[in-house]
């Protein structure tokens, strides 16, 4: 009977040990197929997000009103950034990765010095509440677009302001530039994408929607721009002759987007807690990513291995693609 007893508890814990082993099997998979790491510390929802050129620090602004600086090898926050006294609506990183910029509805336009993780300047933006910026022109102007409907420009090195663009009746809610930056690319509610001449303060080319733009990105090429409407459709066209090329459609509507710098792949994230990685060389759909939340800030990483997505629960997670770029 005793030794019954021994060999029944026996089996009983080989039992236990092998269902522990079983799922822990089974977790240790999903994480690993995933490959996810997740960024917290963020009090409200993810508005923007950044890499530095080594792509050891993300930058991260959100409706807390906090940029954050995360250390990438330590995956840990480096440095909370403060100074705006509203949501940050949009950052932006110059062309020599030195300086963020970035906006608020409190009406500044803040300059941060990436190395020194300080504030450089903090400019007035004629009391208007800004959603997008965009540095342009080899990085000495910043485009800032407000809720009127007006682009403001900015002379980077002494915060002055140098002219405005006029060219939208409602809130500007995106601004990219062109590889180069003397031209600009801005997306309105007004259903409107304007292609600016920033040089010569005027309009290329106009292009309408029967949706409102929230969103515009100009490919790494400079050839081709995504355009993400209110009806959740991403479409790409040609920036020169305003062609179609194709236009992605999801059960649930897209709610921004990204190209990576290599210009192999388009992410799309949407209201269904997924992002959507396609293929720029026949723009097929090859990979779909699970998040926690919906979202509302992407960004790839300069090598293309990674793929960070902001989220409304206020994290930021980080999957890894590497794979999709070979």
């Amino acid at each position: 009977m005793l030794f019954q007893n021994q060999h029944s508890h026996l089996v009983k814990k080989l039992t236990a040990l092998s269902l522990f082993f079983i799922l822990s099997l089974a977790v240790w998979l999903v994480v690993a197929r995933l490959n996810k790491t997740v960024l917290r510390g963020h009090h409200g929802s993810i508005t923007s997000l950044v890499f530095s050129s080594d792509d050891k620090i993300l930058l991260s602004g959100a409706l807390d009103g906090e940029i954050r600086m995360w250390d990438l090898e330590e995956m840990a926050e480096l440095k909370v950034l403060r100074g705006h006294n509203d949501s940050v609506n949009a950052i932006a990183l110059s062309p020599d990765r030195k300086t963020i910029a970035s906006v608020s509805d409190d009406t500044t336009v803040k300059l941060w010095d990436v190395d020194g993780k300080r504030l450089k300047m903090s400019i007035e933006n004629s009391g208007l509440r800004a959603r997008s910026v965009a540095f342009c022109n080899a990085g000495k102007m910043l485009a800032v677009g407000a809720t009127n409907g007006l682009i403001n420009l900015f002379d980077v090195a002494t915060g002055a302001e140098a002219d405005t663009l006029d060219g939208h009746e409602d809130v500007v809610s995106s601004l990219d530039a062109v590889p180069g930056g003397k031209v600009l690319l801005s997306g309105s509610f007004d259903g409107t994408v304007v292609v600016w001449d920033v040089l010569r303060r005027r309009q290329f080319q106009v292009v309408s929607f029967s949706e409102n733009v929230w969103g515009v990105k100009c490919s790494p090429d400079g050839k081709t721009m995504a355009i993400l409407t209110s009806g959740g459709f991403v479409t790409i066209l040609e920036i020169k002759t305003k062609k179609k090329i194709v236009q992605f459609s999801r059960y649930f509507f897209s709610t921004e987007m990204a190209f990576s710098i290599d210009n192999r792949l388009v992410a799309t994230v949407g209201f269904d807690k997924t992002v959507d990685l396609w293929s720029t060389e026949n723009w097929k759909h090859i990979w779909t990513f699970e998040c926690s939340s919906e979202a509302g800030a992407l960004a790839f990483s300069n090598d293309c291995k990674t793929l960070a997505v902001g989220l409304n629960n206020c994290s930021i997670e980080l999957f890894s693609c590497s794979k999709f770029g070979d």
